[in-house]
């Protein structure tokens, strides 16, 4: 019943500090660019090891630009479902008296262990997925933003052009290209498009 009453007040407390920190504007100066900072790192870490993590990020970015998905509300879905079940799951584990926690010997340490290890592991995938779903929408804002920018000083048919190349790309390889492509329209033209950095 303790731990219970604790966790509720733990809880609480959170949910103020972060209900106050978006009312009071630290949410806009600290919070989101750390938030964000932590995302990128992910991401660029990852992508690092995995080309088709980072590939998915430029070959999914035109599915965001269409409205086809909405990687950022996906992953939050993701993120509660996986809270959601470990709630549930501890729940069921300390309702039935399946594993007591608290008990000595071997297998209290290992039940303990399994259910660390998997909360850490869902937590990793998490993080994973809103990562690479972050730089998703980062890089369709990016890309839509930059085209439209450039269209009065190329043309329709260039402009058509370099929209159907972004609804092309399929990997990181030929977003590089693409972009590319955009960033040497825009200085032909003389013109500034949004601050973007390639994961």
């Amino acid at each position: 019943m303790e731990s219970r009453s604790r966790l509720r007040s733990i809880g609480v407390v959170v949910g103020a500090v972060i209900v106050g920190a978006i009312g009071s504007g630290i949410w806009d100066r600290v919070l989101s660019p750390a938030i964000d900072g932590v995302m990128r790192f992910v991401a660029d870490a990852y992508g690092s090891f995995s080309a088709g993590y980072r590939d998915a990020i430029y070959s999914q970015a035109a599915d965001v630009a269409l409205g086809l998905t909405s990687p950022l509300s996906m992953s939050l879905l993701v993120l509660v479902t996986v809270l959601l079940l470990g709630i549930y799951s501890a729940s069921l584990i300390h309702l039935s008296g399946i594993f007591d926690l608290r008990a000595n010997g071997p297998f209290a340490k290992i039940n303990v262990l399994m259910l660390t290890l998997f909360t850490l592991a869902m937590g990793v995938i998490s993080l994973l997925i809103t990562s690479q779903s972050a730089a998703m929408d980062k890089t369709s804002v990016y890309s839509v933003r930059s085209m439209e920018i450039v269209r009065p000083y190329i043309g329709e048919e260039k402009y058509f052009l370099l929209r159907s190349e972004f609804f092309s790309v399929d990997s990181a390889d030929s977003f590089y290209d693409f972009n590319g492509r955009l960033i040497k329209n825009a200085e032909d033209a003389g013109v500034q498009l949004p601050e973007y950095k390639p994961y």
